[in-house]
């Protein structure tokens, strides 16, 4: 378990307070699951490097707490046709910046035909609590 002593103490708190508090997972094993369905980042400090592209995709971004390096949870799960634009100034990204964490954008090149059908699949998977259909965005209290 990535969470020790008294951030555990305070993680089981938070969790009996607020429910739908997401648990966090091993980063390594996200990143290696992310590679091996054919996701690749743009951030350098991955070995999946692929620069952004102009075309249609789905991303993700990966938040990582700043005390545990080794926890991972994807926050929001997104598509677009035309992924640079719309990583530019994405307002989720300007709402992670905020918190005490920080993230690496995933992508995962698609047809434009497929986008939504992959998208859904994807905040089905990972239930991300930046994805707000039907509910608050982001994580209470952490």
């Amino acid at each position: 378990m990535p969470f020790k002593g008294r951030l555990l103490e305070d993680l089981i708190r938070r969790m009996a307070q607020f429910p739908s508090l997401p648990l966090w997972t091993d980063a390594r094993s996200m990143r290696n699951n992310l590679a091996r369905d054919g996701w690749v980042t743009p951030d350098t400090y991955d070995n999946c490097f692929n620069p952004v592209i102009d075309g249609p995709s789905v991303y993700l971004f990966l938040l990582y707490p700043r005390w545990d390096f080794g926890s991972a949870l994807v926050a929001y799960v997104g598509m677009s046709t035309q992924l640079s634009k719309r990583l530019e100034g994405h307002p989720i990204l300007t709402e992670l910046n905020k918190l005490d964490c920080w993230y690496m954008r995933w992508f995962k090149p698609t047809s434009k035909h497929t986008l939504r059908v992959i998208e859904r699949k994807y905040i089905h998977k990972f239930d991300p609590p930046w994805n707000i259909i039907g509910r608050k965005r982001g994580i209470n209290n952490v």
